[in-house]
């Protein structure tokens, strides 16, 4: 055997054994990691909850207490949320945050950290769907959109904070909040019957988020201020601004407010319903909804108006700034619930009453807010702080009459947070 034979030999052993060696080390796809990770996730035990929340310490010294994310039920008790394996088989993967979506489905990002540590590097990142009902968990895999690992900034901002819809079908769709520029633009779908995910948008579309965006029960999608995605993939331009309101899609234009509503052959066709005191700025023109008086709020940060799907209403300049334009304009972080806004700054609040679009000011001087969270089902808000007194942490909600209700405490190292009402 020559040596040059005898060279090529040993060089084809190193670099095959230093293909297998290296070949461990490399991340596995998404895809690949998906039947390892399902077998981990077959319930979480969020049935029968009232609230959600985390507890976390507060300071660098570690606590005592269990952390985590746990549950109010519906007797009061205090439950630790666990994942449990397919066969029924408790883990010990933590959640790093989770969503209410629906009165049907929460969605969780589970610790993608720990999964690593159990099942193997990988790419990405892993979501979740839990039913409220049956406790069940559905995997949600992103590498079936994108393989790349550069699409997962944009779900996670979707997934956590960005806007909802559920059409007819059962599909939930997520869509950029307002000036969320980290979703770039894109709108999800998920597939509630085999939890699938698409991206919604033709190729080259974006929503603006500084426009609104929204999806109807029949699956038509106003996004980029004039634009509808239809349900057949084709897009309609309309001039002026859109909104939906009511599951209706209306458009403001110059002095007129448009109606549009699906023809036989699915594209949209327009009624006038109404006319503006003067023409509207549509290109900065936005929309609020009041759940209470079951009407829109309408703004081009000039005039206000209050449209009811019938009669379009210009809201008298006192009320407007007696407190009104403050919250649209210069409170974007308020929380909404069934009944009222709320805007804190430190332990101070200032509300604004849906029926009547009256202000009203209050505050806690003998504590100090953490946190604070709202749904559009509930007239509570969810409340944890410091109470001064005896340095508690403690939770619980302020109610409609401004008053604050206690429902448990914890010491003083451990802040509740990420807390989530349920009805």
């Amino acid at each position: 055997m020559s040596f040059k034979t005898i060279h090529n030999i040993l060089l084809t052993s190193a670099l095959l054994l230093g293909a297998l060696t290296s070949c461990s080390d490399v991340p596995k796809s998404l895809n690949d990691a998906a039947q390892q990770v399902k077998e981990r996730f077959g319930t979480l035990n969020v049935s029968d909850a009232t609230m959600i929340y985390r507890k976390e310490e507060a300071g660098r010294a570690r606590s005592s207490v269990e952390t985590g994310y746990f549950k109010l039920d519906v007797n009061g008790n205090e439950v630790k949320l666990v994942i449990k394996g397919e066969k029924g088989k408790t883990t010990d993967i933590s959640i790093d945050w989770i969503r209410n979506i629906s009165d049907r489905f929460m969605i969780f990002m589970p610790s993608n950290n720990e999964l690593k540590e159990e099942v193997g590097e990988y790419d990405g990142f892993f979501y979740a769907f839990v039913d409220r009902g049956t406790d069940k968990i559905y995997l949600i895999n992103p590498a079936m959109l994108y393989n790349d690992g550069t699409f997962d900034i944009v779900a996670e901002a979707l997934f956590e904070t960005g806007g909802v819809a559920i059409t007819s079908d059962g599909s939930i769709y997520f869509y950029p909040a307002a000036n969320s520029g980290e979703c770039m633009g894109y709108i999800l779908k998920v597939n509630t019957r085999d939890f699938s995910i698409s991206s919604v948008l033709p190729e080259g579309q974006h929503a603006n988020q500084l426009a609104n965006v929204g999806v109807s029960s029949d699956g038509y999608v106003i996004f980029d201020r004039s634009k509808v995605l239809l349900p057949s993939g084709g897009i309609q331009i309309i001039e002026g601004s859109l909104f939906m309101f009511d599951n209706q899609i209306y458009s403001a234009s110059d002095t007129k407010l448009y109606k549009w509503t699906p023809e036989t052959s699915g594209r949209l066709a327009s009624t006038e319903v109404a006319a503006f005191v003067s023409p509207i700025y549509s290109e900065i023109m936005s929309t609020a909804y009041n759940y209470v008086r079951k009407s829109v709020l309408i703004t081009d940060q000039s005039l206000f108006y209050e449209f009811n799907g019938k009669e379009l209403a210009l809201i008298d300049n006192s009320i407007v700034e007696s407190g009104l334009r403050d919250f649209y304009t210069g409170y974007p972080s308020h929380v909404e619930t069934s009944k009222a806004w709320y805007f804190r700054q430190d332990n101070k609040f200032t509300k604004l009453n849906l029926a009547d679009w009256s202000v009203e000011r209050f505050s806690f001087p003998n504590y100090e807010p953490y946190e604070i969270s709202a749904n559009i089902d509930s007239p509570e808000i969810a409340f944890s702080g410091l109470r001064y007194s005896d340095a508690a942490s403690v939770f619980g909600a302020i109610l409609p009459d401004n008053t604050l209700r206690i429902d448990g405490e914890t010491p003083a190292d451990i802040r509740i947070a990420n807390m989530i009402p349920l009805n």
